[in-house]
């Protein structure tokens, strides 16, 4: 245990509630995702005012120049291939949660 809460939401469209209500610090998302278009989510949380400054990681196994051009378009702070290994997703963690950390302090 590293000290992170991990939230998991398996609807999209309840998530965005979800996601309201918990303010998380930051969002881990595949592009893959029932009903909706995971380019489209990402797009829709990084222009809406309340998740604007959340980092928002891409986890997925579509791993190709234009997927993550696409994904950093649609306003994605970070792009993880899978598979992955914890070392690298707590290694994403750190450096969006650790600046921001700081920049608070």
């Amino acid at each position: 245990p590293v000290g992170y809460r991990v939230l998991k939401i398996l609807d999209p469209l309840e998530g965005i509630s979800t996601l309201a209500k918990s303010k998380p610090d930051m969002i881990f998302m595949d592009l893959v995702i029932p009903e909706i278009n995971g380019y489209s989510l990402c797009s829709f949380l990084h222009k809406t005012p309340r998740f604007r400054k959340i980092p928002i990681a891409i986890l997925t196994k579509q791993d190709d120049w234009i997927t993550r051009l696409r994904a950093k378009m649609a306003g994605a702070s970070e792009f993880v291939s899978k598979p992955t290994t914890s070392k690298k997703i707590l290694a994403v963690v750190d450096k969006y949660l650790k600046s921001a950390s700081q920049l608070r302090n």
